[in-house]
């Protein structure tokens, strides 16, 4: 088999290195290998910098294939059946056949001789890592700090900078060719900002530093967008939003607002947002996708994204307990729950709403506010 198998990510998506870019992504591909038919009948086949990925839909099982190890590619058309893509591998008897059961042959045709003839894979660092300069002192630098010492440190470095900001953004093909320099370009800067004393260093100026770099966009992640995902844009998003949130999630106690999401997703995509009806519409497929989160709406019409390892409501239930066992005599309120379970104050209202409807606390509201007891120690039993 020329093929190599890859796990997937938690989302469900292939996994790429470092020096990978995500080209471009067509649903409904069957795979023959010389005329014979394989297992894979229906999936997603994407373009990388560096492999070809195929997904199958039924088994969500992925395979790749190097493009360095591809010697010619053909486009055959019948009358009678799909456009077809073919595929000759160096070294090997086997022909890989893409039959496109719907369009989009010929763009991923064009885009896969485009890579080609580029032959990424001779570039690719054997060392992924950006290397930092060896005259960047690692202690003991407490003269200069901030963002206007470390451009003076790297003034040598600002012609070299300047070009390669003008040629990238010379037109939209350049910029892709470039994107790799530019992204080991910010890493330069960020370890540098790293490299600082922490006591001398100008932290507001690091801090707006380092939110530039965020704003315009420049990252290693591959993005889901439309262009690149096409019709099953939303399907993709989802699976980009469940490996994203994942983390997030666990540091909330598993539960946030669909808007703390929206924003926190955005704001890693720097300049490529996405719109609220586009998230919604892809957190509304992760439970459909089998991914380990999903859009739950509370009475008070607040929307949240929920890990599903919280079984119901009685996670909650058994959290608001807990909290209140510690402080019996005085209560809780919603900052209390915000605080302890670190999530908004609207959400944590929500928790002690959702308690309060099973009749375990109820509320004691005055002129300081609003508090929760346990029912029993309100109305004991006689």
């Amino acid at each position: 088999n020329v093929f190599e198998t890859q796990p997937l990510s938690t989302g469900g998506l292939a996994v790429l290195d470092a020096d990978e870019i995500n080209i471009t992504t067509v649903n409904n591909v069957k795979i023959y290998e010389n005329s014979s038919d394989t297992e894979h009948n229906d999936g997603q086949l994407s373009l990388t910098t560096l492999r070809l990925f195929y997904i199958n839909s039924s088994t969500r099982k992925a395979i790749f294939l190097h493009l360095s190890k591809i010697s010619a590619i053909e486009k055959k058309n019948s009358l009678f059946s799909s456009p077809k893509l073919n595929v000759k591998v160096n070294g090997s008897q086997h022909l890989i056949v893409f039959s496109f059961h719907k369009s989009g042959r010929d763009p991923f045709h064009d885009a896969l001789a485009d890579q080609l003839r580029k032959k990424n894979w001779l570039h690719v660092k054997k060392d992924a890592r950006v290397s930092i300069p060896s005259n960047i002192p690692d202690q003991n630098f407490t003269q200069r700090a901030g963002i206007t010492g470390i451009m003076k440190r790297v003034e040598s470095e600002d012609l070299e900078t300047k070009k390669s900001l003008t040629t990238a953004f010379s037109d939209l093909n350049s910029l892709m060719d470039k994107a790799k320099e530019m992204v080991e370009l910010a890493e330069k800067f960020g370890e540098k900002v790293k490299k600082l004393d922490a006591n001398n260093a100008d932290a507001e100026e690091d801090s707006q530093y380092q939110e530039l770099l965020v704003n315009l966009g420049i990252s290693t992640t591959n993005i889901v967008s439309k262009n690149t995902a096409g019709a099953r844009f939303h399907e993709q998003l989802a699976r980009q939003l469940a490996d994203f949130l994942i983390k997030p999630l666990q540091q909330k106690q598993g539960i946030m607002t669909l808007t703390d999401a929206f924003c926190l997703y955005n704001r890693a995509r720097g300049t490529d947002l996405i719109s609220p009806e586009d998230m919604y519409s892809a957190c509304s497929m992760l439970d459909r996708l089998d991914l380990p989160m999903q859009l739950k709406q509370f009475d008070s019409k607040v929307i949240v994204i929920q890990l599903k390892s919280i079984t119901g409501d009685a996670e909650i239930v058994k959290r608001i307990n807990d909290l209140l066992s510690l402080q019996r005599t005085i209560g809780v309120t919603a900052v209390d729950v915000a605080n302890a379970f670190n999530v908004s104050v609207a959400l944590a209202k929500d928790h002690l709403l959702l308690v309060e409807s099973k009749e375990v606390i109820c509320r004691d509201e005055s002129v300081q506010g609003l508090r929760f007891y346990f029912t029993i120690d309100c109305f004991p039993i006689q």
